[in-house]
């Protein structure tokens, strides 16, 4: 079951802080009205983290269906992926490839 978040305003969050605290790391939520209609809404960190994880996740499945769907986008990461597979490299051959740089940032082969 849903639970609402308590409304208070600035002065009564104000002279109850402790006790509002100590409801929130319970995983209360609250809303402390401001003025010129502003408001803040205070809510347990573990559960901001969760509520932020669960959006990313469909953010991210969203992007990916989004994707999925465009065929261009699929056809290039095919491609993509194929290329790679032609370029792989033991870890000698990268050694081989790059530069041997010295503390100071220089190219010691030059």
């Amino acid at each position: 079951m849903l639970k609402l978040p308590e409304v208070l305003g600035v002065a009564e969050a104000r002279n109850e802080l402790p006790h509002v605290l100590e409801d929130v790391e319970k995983g209360r939520t609250f809303i402390i009205k401001g003025p010129k209609g502003r408001e803040a809404f205070v809510i347990n960190a573990d559960v901001f983290r969760r509520l932020q994880d669960a959006y990313l996740e469909v953010v991210g499945e969203l992007e990916t269906i989004r994707i999925l769907e465009d065929e261009a986008a699929v056809r290039a990461i095919r491609e993509s992926s194929d290329k790679d597979r032609r370029e792989l490299f033991t870890l000698s051959e990268v050694e081989s490839l790059v530069g041997e740089v010295d503390e100071d940032g220089g190219d010691v082969n030059s």
